[in-house]
This record gives structure tokens, sequence and C-alpha cells, in this order.
């Protein structure tokens, strides 16, 4: 049967001559038995394996029904065990290519940014040589916008990889949005960009991770500054309460170019950019995960030549699930 990869069947192995005692079978004869089916399974004309069924009893013979049935059995097995090895190749193949893709993205997106910073030292260093304050400073300034950007980075790289429960403290929605518009008012400065905030004063404190919600802001403000016109740019960073629904709206609006509509689907992708070779396609993609995280919502809604708005939705009782429970405590702060 293994070299011809067919089926076997034998009514009465003690009487059969295949099986004789003094052939390869003598062990039918030690343990008795009588009726006997052998199928291959197969995958592609391979044999990956045999289905064996026997009986020792005089009066039970196994004949071509019984034959049929183990073959079809057998058949129906070598497809499925092929398919999973089909999809178990498959699989590690995605992942492969996956993270070539991510490896090849970040190198990218590494690589411009060290060519920013030795840009920025061989100026600083043309200026102490010369002595020009400056080329100084604007070497100096090129070193620590491709710092920050690094840095950022860095922190999406982290929060995108990592799968955690937010660290709730009692947060105040507000200083998060002022901490962060501060951070980004220096590239704001740069590009002379109008950069606003419009802050509900009604805003109740919220259970939340602060830190992951300060990430969120800064990668939605630092990229509406950047979208926009440099000189003739507006970003306004807004806050609302909504007491009906308890729910905490947060929107970033600039005026810049719009996101056309074929790229709105995908803005939130991993690892795809509209920036060009200017970013990594990660912001976007935290700033989702982190929401999320929170049971929270973010939306996108863009014209074309009027500007870009992304709004945050988050619950000001947070629902939390527990892993091994389908209930849900539900945090109400006064």
């Amino acid at each position: 049967m293994l070299e011809h990869k067919e089926s076997v069947i034998c009514s009465n192995a003690m009487t059969d001559e295949r099986f004789g005692p003094e052939s390869r079978g003598g062990s039918i004869h030690a343990y008795g038995l009588r009726s006997v089916i052998c199928s291959p399974i197969l995958a592609r004309d391979r044999l990956i394996g045999i289905i064996h069924i026997d009986s020792s009893s005089a009066q039970y013979t196994y004949g071509t029904e019984q034959l049929r049935l183990v073959n079809a059995i057998g058949a129906v097995t070598g497809m499925a065990l092929e398919n999973a090895r089909l999809v178990q190749s498959l699989v590690v193949n995605e992942r492969l290519a996956a993270a070539g893709e991510t490896v090849a993205l970040l190198s990218h997106s590494i690589k411009n940014v060290l060519q920013g910073l030795h840009a920025g030292t061989d100026m600083v260093g043309r200026g102490l040589e010369r002595k020009e304050f400056t080329r100084i400073r604007e070497g100096w300034e090129m070193i620590d916008r491709n710092l920050n950007r690094i840095y950022n980075l860095s922190m999406n790289m982290l929060a995108f990889s990592k799968e955690r429960e937010p660290r709730l403290v009692t947060t105040q929605i507000n200083k998060i949005i002022e901490d962060g518009v501060e951070t980004v008012h220096h590239l704001a400065d740069q590009r002379r960009v109008m950069l606003l905030t419009d802050l509900d004063e009604k805003m109740p404190p919220i259970p939340a991770d602060a830190d992951g919600l300060q990430q969120v802001i800064l990668n939605l403000v630092s990229n509406a500054v950047e979208a926009v016109n440099e000189g003739e740019g507006r970003v306004v960073a807004r806050t609302e309460f909504e007491p009906q629904r308890e729910i905490i709206r947060v929107t970033v609006t600039d005026n810049g170019p719009g996101i056309p509509t074929e790229h709105i689907q995908r803005v939130f992708e991993p690892f795809y950019s509209t920036k060009g070779q200017g970013g990594t396609g990660l912001g976007l993609a935290v700033a989702k995960k982190i929401i999320e995280e929170h049971r929270g919502k973010i939306n996108v809604s863009s014209t074309l030549g009027q500007g870009t708005t992304f709004e945050i939705q988050l619950p000001a009782g947070l629902h939390r699930w527990t892993p091994d429970s389908d209930t849900q405590d539900t945090i109400h702060l006064p």
C-alpha cells in the first residue's frame, strides 16, 4: 500500500497469503486480526498518513461500502491537512512580509531624521568655525526639530506595539489640551500658523490615561499644524461636554487643503501617510488605538480646499470590561 499509495481491504487476514506468518504481516496473525482496511491519506499525491481499521471478530467482515467510506474520509482528511499547511505557510509569509514592510518604512523614517540631524550638526559646525550665530541658531533649530521627530516616532512605536489597559486616573481633559497645544506651539511659530483653543469651562474631570490622551492630542495637533499652508494656517482645538449623553467631545480643526475622499478611509491604517517622506503613518493609528482603549471613538471629516476635522468622543462615565467576565462596571464621577 505504501509503495503504490493504494487502499487495501482484507476480508479474512488469517487466510490471506499476503499476510502469512512468514511475511511482514506476521503481527496480524499475532493479534488475531481478521478483517482489515488500510487507506492512504494523500495531499497532492504525497503520502502523509494512513487510516487503519481492523476487527478480530469472525462474525463481522468489512466490505466495499466500508472501503469507500474510509477512502472518502482519507481524501477529506488529506485535503484538510493540506489546507491547514497552506494556511499556516500563508500566515508565516504574511507575517514575514509585514515585518519586512514595517522595518523598511521605519528605517526610511529614521534615515530621514538622521539626515536632518546631520544637516543640522553640519550647519552648527560651520557656524562655530565662522562665528556666525545666525547659522548656529538655524542649525540648532534643525537638530531640535529632528530630535522631536525621533522622540515622537519612538513613543508612537511603543504605543502601537503594546497591548495594554489604560491606567485610569481622574483627569482634566482641558489641561491635557492646553499642555499639548503648548508643546506644539514652537512648531506653529516656526511655520507661522495660528494655534488656538476653545475649551468648555463646564468640562468635568473624567477617568482616563493622561499620558495616552496627551499623546493623542500631540499627534492630532502636530499633524494639523503640518497640514496647513505656512503663513496662513489656522488650527483650533475645542472641547465640549454633553451632560445628557455623558460624552466628552474633543475636536481638532484646520483650514488646510483637506484630505481626498479616496484617502479618508485609510488615514487610520498603520504606516499609511499622505505626508510622503515627512510622515511614518503611525500617529493616527496610535491615536485610534488609544481612544478605543478608552472605549471612545475617533472620526475624521474633510473638505478639499477648506480643511479637516478630527473628532474624539469619550465617555464621561467610562465602561470597563473585566477580562474574565461579560459584566461591566460604570465609573461615574460626581
